[in-house]
C-alpha cells in the first residue's frame, strides 16, 4: 500500500473509533486468522512439532493480518507474487540464521509469517479457480492476466486487488483499476461465502504448500549448517528452555557471587543430564550493564559465569532494571497473545535499583514477551517501607543502609516519594511487585542459601511445567487455611507445593496430606522437602491422582503455589475485541492493547496443549475469591475456547477446571495476572509503513473511565532505535477521551524487511500505579527499496586448470543493485558432483571453503575416471536496506582441456571431510 494511501486511511479512522463500519456478515473473508492458525497447527504437529512450537508459529501467522496488513507481498495481494516469493526466500534464510544464534522464538515467528504468505497464495489467487498450478512458490512471477469474471482470468495467473483504505470505508476495491480481479470476488474462505465452493480445494492446496515450505526450510538448514542441522531442527520443533541470568557483580556481592555461580552450575548440570538444547544468556550489571548475548552452548555459559568476580559499585543502588530490560530483548515479542512459555529471567542481587523508574516498562515488556522474572535477593539498600527507602529514591546524597552512598544524581532515575511498588527504592518492594506481576517468584534468602534455590528454579523453568493453583493468602494467628487441590492423571512425574514470603524468616507452617489422608513427611522416599528462610516446599515424585490437602498456619501475608510437569497446560491467552474495525477483512477481532479497560467487554481466547473435557472457567482475585464465572465456547480446534469477559475493576487471574482426556479432575491457572486499568491507550492503525527518511504517524486515543479528570504523561521506546517524537502531557476529563499524534521517523537506512515495534506507556501523573500501554508496528513501504539483482552473477574463474589440488579463491561478480546501494555477498553453501574422496581424484579434502564469507575457495581437482567436476556455489546478496537476492555460480574442473565438465548432480558437500 502506498504511504499516501495509508495516511488517508488514518484520517478516515480518527472519527469513528468506537464504530464498526462493516459488520462481519457484510464482507467476504479470505483465510481468516483462525483458519490460518488451524492449518498451521495441524500440519506442523503432523510433521514433528510439539504443541507449544506449533502454537508459536500459528500465532505469528494469524497476527500477520494485524501487524503487516500494509504489505501486499505478505498476503500475495495486488499481483505481488514475485514479492511474495522474495519474502518466502528471505524468511526461509532468516529461520536458519535465527536458529543458528539460538533465537528459537524469532525463528518460529519468521516461519509463521512466511506460512501466512504461503497459504494466502491459494486463497488470494485464481490458481484453484482455473487449475493453474503454482509449482515453485519461491520463484513466482507477478500475475498479469486481465480479470474476466466468473472465470477469473483463465488465460493466466492473477491475484485479487485489495485496498485497506477501500475496505475501511466500505468498498475494498474502491480504487481498483480496470481489468483487475477484486479481492472480494476472488478469495475463498468457506463454503458459505461467494466463491466458497472452491474453499475446500484452496485449503487443501494451502495445507500441502505449508508442508512443502517446511520441507524447503529443513533442506535449507541441512545444506547450510551441515552437522549442526539436527540440533537446530530439534530446537526449532521442540519447546526448549530459555533462561537469561542477570547477575549483580558489584563488590558488595563478594559474599554471594560464589553461591550464584554454584546455583548456575547446578542448573546447567541438570540441563545436561536432561539432554536439553536450551537457549541461555548472561547479563551482568553494576551502574552499567554488560549483555553477553544468547548461546546454545552450555559450557560456553558456564565459562562466562565461572569467570565472574565481584568488584566495583561503591554505591548501593545498581542498574538492575536496565539489566533486566536488556535480558528481555533476547526474547521475541509475542504480538497480540499472552504467550505463557516465553521463558524466564533470573535476577540475582543484594541491592536496590538505581533505575527503578524502569520497573513499569520492564513489566510491560516481560508480559508482552511471555517472560516470567524470578529474583534471588540477599540484601537491600533500605528497610522496606521505611523513610530511608523513600529518601534514597529521591535524595542522591542520602546514606544507604549497607554503608555505601546512594547512586549519583546523574544516574538516579527513580521518582521521588511514590506509592508505586514498581518504582520503589526498596529492592524487596520492587522485586516482590515485579515477580508477582510477571508470574515469577521472589527468593528473599540469606547468602548461604543462594545455591539451595536451584531445584525450585529448575522445576519452575521446565517447559512442561504448569501452574495448578496460586493464592495470595493472609493468615491470622489461630486461623489456619486449608486448600484441597486436585492432582490429575497427567501429573505423573512430579508436583510441588510451595509457600513463599517476601520477608525472610516469616514463613507459615506448611503441611500436606495425600489423597488417602496420610501426611507427607520430609523422610518419605518420594518427597524432597526444602526449607529456606523465605521458601518452604514439598516436591513429590509420581504423585497419586486425587485431591491433596494443604494446610497453612501462621501469621502474615504469603504466596502459595502448586505446580507440576504435565502435557495438559494452558499455553495461550489472547484478549480481543470486536468493537474496533480490523485492518483487513480476514480479522474478525483485533487484540486489545496493554491491559484491558475497566468495565469493557472483551473476548478471551484460551488455548490448551491438550483438549480438556467439561471445561469451566472462573475469574478470581489473587486470594482465590470468585469475581465471576465464564462460559467457555469451543472453537474449531478442541484445545481452544472463547470466553465473553466483562472486565472487573480489580486485578484477576483466569482459572480453569475440568477433566483430563482420561476423566480425572484438573485445575490450571494462567500464571500472569491481568491488571485492569481506568485508562486505555488505543493506536490507529496498529501498524503503518513509510518510506526511508520520512515520518510515519499514528492516531493515539487516551480513554479515561475514572470518576475524576486526570493528567497523563507518556514514555516511548523503539525496538530498533528509530526516533520517536516526544508526546506532550494531556489532561482527560472523567469518562472522556483525548487524541494525540504519534510520530516515528523512519531512518534513511531502513530496509524493506525492517519491522520496528514502538511501545508507548501512559501514566497518571498523580497516581503512577494507574498506567497502561500500547504498541505500534512501523514497517517500510513496498517499493521504497529495490532488491539487488543476482541473475547475472558469474564466478571470477569459471574453469580451473590444471587439476593440481590447489585451493583457488573464487569471487562472485556482476551482482548489481538498481538503487546503487552497496551490496554485501555471503556464500551459503558449496557443493559438487563428485565425492570429496572420489577414486582417482587424489583424495584431498575438504574441497571447498568460505561458507559464511564473501568469497569461496574450491579445489582444482577432479577424478581421472570421470567426466570432470562441477562446483555449485550458492550465495545471497543484501543491500543493507532489507533488499536481498540469492543465486548460484558454477565452477568446473574439466577432465582434460578438450572436454568440458558435465554436471552429474550436486550430491556432495564440498566443505565436508571424507568418510
Amino acid at each position: 500500500m502506498a504511504v499516501r494511501q495509508l495516511r488517508r486511511w488514518k484520517k478516515v479512522l480518527v472519527v469513528p473509533l468506537g464504530l464498526t463500519l462493516l459488520s462481519a456478515s457484510s464482507v467476504v473473508f479470505a483465510f481468516e486468522r483462525g483458519i490460518h492458525s488451524d492449518i498451521t497447527t495441524n500440519i506442523l504437529e503432523s510433521m514433528g512439532f510439539d504443541a507449544d512450537s506449533a502454537s508459536l508459529a500459528a500465532g505469528a501467522n494469524s497476527e500477520t493480518d494485524i501487524f503487516e496488513f500494509y504489505n501486499s507481498s505478505a498476503h500475495a495481494d495486488n499481483n505481488q507474487l514475485a514479492g511474495a516469493s522474495e519474502r518466502l526466500r528471505n524468511k526461509r534464510r532468516e529461520v536458519g540464521e535465527s536458529l543458528n544464534i539460538c533465537r528459537r522464538g524469532q525463528a518460529l515467528k519468521r516461519f509463521g509469517q512466511a506460512l501466512h504468505t504461503v497459504q494466502d497464495i491459494y486463497s488470494h489467487s485464481n490458481s484453484i479457480d482455473n487449475g493453474i498450478g503454482i509449482p515453485d512458490i519461491l520463484n513466482m512471477a507477478n500475475g498479469t492476466a486481465p480479470c474476466a469474471l466468473p472465470d477469473f482470468a483463465p488465460t493466466g495467473l492473477v491475484t485479487g486487488y485489495f485496498s485497506s483504505l477501500g475496505f475501511i470505508t466500505g468498498n475494498q476495491c474502491r480504487f481498483m483499476g480496470p481489468n483487475l480481479c477484486c479481492h472480494y470476488d476472488l478469495n475463498k474462505d468457506s463454503p458459505t461465502k461467494p466463491n466458497g465452493a472452491r474453499h475446500p480445494a484452496a485449503r487443501a492446496a494451502a495445507e500441502a504448500a505449508t508442508s512443502n515450505y517446511l520441507n524447503l526450510v529443513e533442506t535449507d538448514i541441512r545444506a547450510r549448517f551441515g552437522s549442526r542441522a539436527d540440533q537446530l531442527l530439534k530446537i526449532f520443533k521442540k519447546n526448549q528452555r530459555q533462561t537469561v541470568f542477570v547477575i549483580d557483580d558489584t563488590g558488595s556481592m563478594s559474599g554471594d557471587i560464589s553461591g550464584v555461580q554454584a546455583t548456575v552450575n547446578d542448573f546447567l548440570n541438570q540441563i545436561l543430564a536432561g539432554n536439553e538444547s536450551p537457549a541461555l544468556g548472561l547479563v551482568t550489571f553494576k551502574d552499567n550493564v554488560t549483555d553477553r548475548g544468547l548461546t546454545c552452548d552450555v559450557e560456553q555459559l558456564r565459562s562466562q559465569v565461572n569467570s565472574l568476580f565481584a568488584d566495583g559499585g561503591d554505591d548501593c543502588p545498581e542498574a538492575s532494571m536496565s539489566a533486566v530490560m536488556s535480558a528481555l530483548q533476547s526474547f521475541p515479542e509475542s504480538g497480540s497473545r499472552t504467550q505463557l512459555q516465553g521463558g524466564r529471567v533470573l535476577l540475582a542481587t543484594d541491592a536496590s535499583s538505581g533505575d527503578a523508574s524502569l520497573g513499569p516498562q520492564v513489566v510491560v515488556e516481560a508480559i508482552a514477551r511471555g517472560v516470567s522474572v524470578d529474583s534471588i535477593l540477599t540484601g537491600d539498600c533500605a528497610a522496606e517501607g521505611s523513610f530511608a527507602a523513600l529518601r534514597s529514591a529521591a535524595d542522591p546524597t542520602a546514606p544507604s543502609s549497607n554503608g555505601g552512598s546512594s547512586l549519583a544524581a546523574a544516574t538516579l532515575q527513580t521518582a521521588a516519594v511514590t506509592s508505586d511498588p514498581l518504582t520503589s527504592g526498596s529492592a524487596r518492594t520492587l522485586l516482590r511487585a515485579l515477580t508477582e506481576q510477571t508470574g515469577g517468584v521472589l527468593f528473599n534468602v540469606s547468602r548461604v542459601e543462594v545455591d539451595d534455590v536451584v531445584p525450585t528454579l529448575l522445576e519452575l523453568g521446565q517447559v512442561d511445567s504448569a501452574i495448578l493453583l496460586t493464592r495470595r493468602i493472609t493468615l491470622a494467628a489461630g486461623a489456619p487455611l486449608t486448600l484441597d487441590i486436585p492432582v490429575d492423571d497427567t501429573l505423573g512425574s512430579r508436583v510441588t507445593f510451595m509457600v513463599t514470603a517476601s520477608t525472610a524468616s516469616q514463613l507459615p507452617t506448611l503441611s500436606v496430606q495425600r489423597p488417602g489422608g496420610a501426611p507427607l513427611s520430609s523422610s518419605d522416599p518420594d518427597v524432597a522437602y526444602r526449607a529456606l528462610s523465605s521458601v518452604a516446599s514439598y516436591a513429590v515424585a509420581t504423585p497419586a491422582t486425587g485431591f491433596w490437602r494443604v494446610r497453612l498456619e501462621g501469621e502474615g501475608s504469603f504466596v502459595f503455589r502448586a505446580f507440576g510437569a504435565t502435557p495438559l497446560r494452558i499455553n495461550g491467552l489472547s484478549l480481543e475485541t470486536s468493537e474496533q474495525q480490523p485492518p483487513r477483512p480476514e480479522s474478525e477481532t483485533t487484540p486489545i492493547e496493554g491491559q484491558p479497560l475497566i468495565g469493557s467487554s472483551v473476548l478471551a481466547d484460551l488455548r490448551f496443549t491438550e483438549a480438556p473435557r467439561g471445561l469451566a472457567v472462573a475469574v478470581r482475585r489473587a486470594d482465590g475469591s470468585l469475581i465471576q464465572d465464564l462460559a467457555p465456547r469451543p472453537l474449531t480446534d478442541a484445545r481452544q475456547f472463547r470466553l465473553d469477559l466483562r472486565i472487573p475493576g480489580e486485578p484477576f487471574l483466569i482459572e480453569a477446571t475440568g477433566q483430563t482426556p482420561n476423566g480425572s479432575s484438573f485445575i490450571r491457572q494462567v500464571a500472569v495476572p491481568v491488571n485492569p486499568q481506568p485508562v486505555a491507550l488505543h493506536a490507529n492503525p496498529p501498524a503503518n509503513a513509510g518510506a526511508p527518511g520520512l515520518p510515519v504517524t499514528f492516531d493515539l486515543t487516551v480513554s479515561n473511565v475514572a470518576a475524576r479528570a486526570a493528567t497523563y504523561r507518556f514514555q516511548t521506546s523503539s525496538a530498533l532505535g528509530w526516533t520517536v517524537v516526544p508526546l506532550p502531557p494531556v489532561t482527560v476529563g472523567a469518562g472522556a477521551t483525548a487524541s494525540l499524534t504519534l510520530t516515528v521517523n523512519v531512518p534513511g537506512t531502513a530496509g524493506q524487511d525492517d519491522i520496528n515495534k514502538v511501545l508507548v506507556v501512559v501514566e497518571d501523573v498523580d497516581s503512577p500505579r494507574i498506567r497502561n500501554s500500547a504498541s505500534v508496528v512501523v514497517g517500510v513501504a513496498e517499493g521504497s527499496n529495490r532488491a539487488p539483482v543476482c541473475d547475472g552473477a558469474r564466478p571470477s574463474a569459471a574453469q580451473l586448470w590444471p587439476p593440481d589440488h590447489r585451493m583457488v579463491d573464487i569471487g562472485i561478480a556482476n551482482v548489481t543493485d538498481p538503487d546503487g546501494d552497496a551490496v554485501t555477498l555471503t556464500v551459503d553453501a558449496i557443493t559438487q558432483d563428485e565425492a570429496v574422496a572420489e577414486a582417482g581424484s587424489g583424495s584431498t579434502a575438504p574441497d571447498g571453503a568460505g561458507v559464511g564469507t564473501a568469497a569461496a575457495q574450491v579445489r582444482a581437482e577432479r577424478s581421472g575416471d570421470g567426466d570432470g567436476r562441477v562446483y555449485a556455489i550458492q550465495f545471497h546478496a543484501r543491500d543493507g536496506r532489507g533488499g536481498s537476492c540469492a543465486g548460484t555460480v558454477r565452477v568446473s574442473v574439466p577432465h582434460d582441456q578438450n572436454q568440458p565438465a558435465a554436471d552429474s548432480g550436486q550430491a556432495f558437500d564440498s566443505t565436508a571431510a571424507p568418510h
